[in-house]
C-alpha cells in the first residue's frame, strides 16, 4: 500500500512536472543551423564576463569545422530545475554546464549519458593518461565518466606578508598546521574590549564544509576512494573536527561570531587587513585584480598537521554533461572536448581566467596559460597542487547532498561550541543511517 501511494504520488509529480516543462520550454526557440549544419543546443548559468568567455568558446568551435553549430543559451543560475524540467518534457539540450554537485542524482535517475560511451578508445586514453587525478574523480560515478570539469576550483591559504613582517616574523609560508596556528595567535589584535580587530589566522572554508578540506589533510575524509565507502566517524575525522572545536575554543566562540557579523566579502576583508591568512578558492585572485591590483599577497597549500597528508584539499566545479534524450550526442561531445581544452589546448588556454582549474596539463603547458601564471604568479601555487592525489572531489553517492547537509550542520555547531567533535560525527552517522534505511524502503540500492 505505502509504495502504491509512493507510485501516485510520483505519478501526479512527474505529470505536473511534464506540463511545466512544456510551458517553461516552448519559450526558449533556437534558430536553424547555417549551411545545414547539425544543431547542437547548450544550457549554461553564465552571465556578464562568463557568457563573453562561453560565446567565445562556441564561436571558436564553430568555426573550427563544419559539421556541428553550436548554439548557447543562459538559462540563469536555476540551471539544474530547468534541465531535468527539459528533460521531462522532452525537450532538453544536447549538452549541459551544471554548476550544482547533483550528477550521482541525475545518473541514478537515469537523466545522463555516459560520456566515455561517446568516445574513441584514442579519446578514452587521452582521458587516463593528460588529465589532473582530481578531474578525473570530478565527474566519475559507478566506473563511468558522466561529467567533463568545466573549470573547477581547490582550497589554498591566502595571506598578507607584510603582517608576518610588521610582527618579525619570517616572510614564509607556514611548514605545518601547528606552526600557522600560532602564528595566527600571534596576528590576532584584539582591543581594551576584548574584541577582536584582526584575526591571524581564520581556517573555516568559505564555500564549503570544514571535513570536505580538512578531513584529508588529517588523513581522513568522509569518501575513500579506493574502496567506494562512505567514512565518516573515523579517528583521523574527530580529529580534524576536534581541531575545529579547540580552534573556536582558543579565541573566543563568541568572540568570533561578533567579528565576523561584521564582515563582507573574503577579498574585502583581506585587503582591509580584517584577517591575515584565510582559506579561500581561486576566485579570490581574480577578486584582488579586480579590486587591489596592487595588493600584496601570498597563496601556499593549507599545511598539513603532524601525521597528516601535504598537498591535501579539497575541490569542487562546473562540468559538462549530455542527457539521455539528447537529439545529437556526437556533435556535443566533440564540443566538449574542444571547450576542456581536449583537442584545442591552446584556445581553452586563451579563455581561462583565474577564477577556475583547467582539468588537463595540455592547456597548462601551452604559451597562453604561461602567460596567465606568469601575469598572476599566486595562481601558480593552485596549478602546482593539480598534480596532487590527494585533492578530494565531490562524492559519488546518489545522496551526497544530503550528507554534505548534515555534515555542514553539525560543523556548523561545533564551530559554535554548541556540540562536542564525537557529537558531531555521531549525529552525522546517525543521519546517514536513516537515509539509506529510506532509501532502502523506495527500492534504492546503495
Amino acid at each position: 500500500m505505502v509504495r502504491a501511494i509512493q507510485l501516485a504520488k510520483a505519478t501526479s509529480i512527474g505529470l505536473c512536472l511534464l506540463f511545466l516543462a512544456g510551458f517553461w520550454f516552448g519559450q526558449f526557440t533556437h534558430k536553424e543551423p547555417v549551411h545545414q549544419r547539425k544543431l547542437v543546443r547548450f544550457w549554461h548559468p553564465a552571465s556578464g564576463d562568463a557568457e563573453d568567455l562561453i560565446n567565445k568558446q562556441v564561436a571558436a568551435f564553430n568555426a573550427s569545422q563544419d559539421e556541428y553549430e553550436v548554439q548557447a543559451l543562459s538559462v540563469g543560475s536555476h540551471e539544474n530545475t530547468k534541465f531535468v524540467l527539459g528533460v521531462l518534457g522532452r525537450d532538453s539540450p544536447d549538452v549541459l554546464l551544471e554548476i550544482h554537485q547533483v550528477l550521482p542524482q541525475w545518473v541514478e535517475s537515469h537523466l545522463l549519458c555516459p560520456l566515455d560511451s561517446l568516445m574513441t578508445d584514442q579519446e578514452r586514453d587521452l582521458i587516463k593518461k593528460d588529465v589532473y587525478p582530481v578531474a578525473k574523480r570530478i565527474g566519475m560515478f559507478r566506473g563511468h565518466l558522466y561529467g567533463m570539469p568545466g573549470g573547477f576550483d581547490i582550497a589554498v591559504v591566502y595571506y598578507r606578508p607584510q603582517d608576518l613582517r610588521a610582527a618579525g616574523l619570517p616572510d614564509r609560508a607556514p611548514q605545518s598546521l601547528e606552526e600557522l596556528t600560532e602564528i595566527g595567535k600571534r596576528l590576532t589584535i584584539v582591543d581594551k574590549s576584548g574584541q577582536i580587530r584582526r584575526l591571524g589566522w581564520y581556517p573555516v572554508p568559505w564555500y564549503t564544509s570544514w571535513l570536505s578540506v580538512y578531513g584529508s589533510l588529517f588523513g581522513g575524509g568522509i569518501y575513500d576512494w579506493d574502496h567506494d565507502r562512505v567514512t565518516i566517524d573515523t579517528p583521523q575525522n574527530l580529529r580534524s573536527l576536534q581541531y575545529l572545536y579547540d580552534f573556536g575554543n582558543g579565541v573566543g566562540f563568541g568572540r568570533i561570531s561578533r567579528f565576523q557579523s561584521g564582515l563582507s566579502e573574503p577579498v574585502e576583508s583581506l585587503i582591509a587587513g580584517k584577517y591575515s591568512f584565510l582559506v579561500d578558492g581561486p576566485w579570490l585572485i581574480e577578486g584582488l585584480k579586480k579590486h587591489a591590483p596592487n595588493f600584496e599577497y601570498r597563496t601556499c597549500p593549507i599545511p598539513a598537521p603532524a601525521g597528516g597528508v601535504p598537498r591535501a584539499s579539497y575541490s569542487q566545479g562546473g562540468f559538462y554533461v549530455i542527457p539521455t534524450n539528447a537529439k545529437q550526442k556526437t556533435g556535443a561531445m566533440k564540443f566538449i572536448e574542444f571547450a576542456v581544452g581536449l583537442t584545442n589546448p591552446r584556445f581553452a588556454a586563451k579563455t581561462a581566467t583565474t577564477g577556475g582549474l583547467p582539468m588537463s596539463p595540455l592547456v597548462v603547458l601551452t604559451p597562453e596559460f604561461q602567460t596567465l601564471i606568469n601575469q598572476n604568479p599566486q595562481y601558480k601555487t593552485l596549478v602546482d597542487l593539480l598534480t596532487s592525489p590527494k585533492i578530494d572531489a565531490p562524492w559519488p553517492i546518489p545522496y551526497n547532498l544530503f550528507l554534505q547537509d548534515q555534515i555542514t550542520r553539525y560543523e556548523d555547531l561545533v564551530e559554535r561550541g554548541e556540540s562536542t567533535p564525537k557529537e558531531a560525527l555521531e549525529n552525522i552517522r546517525s543521519a546517514v543511517t536513516h537515509e539509506l534505511a529510506r532509501r532502502k524502503e523506495l527500492g534504492y540500492h546503495d
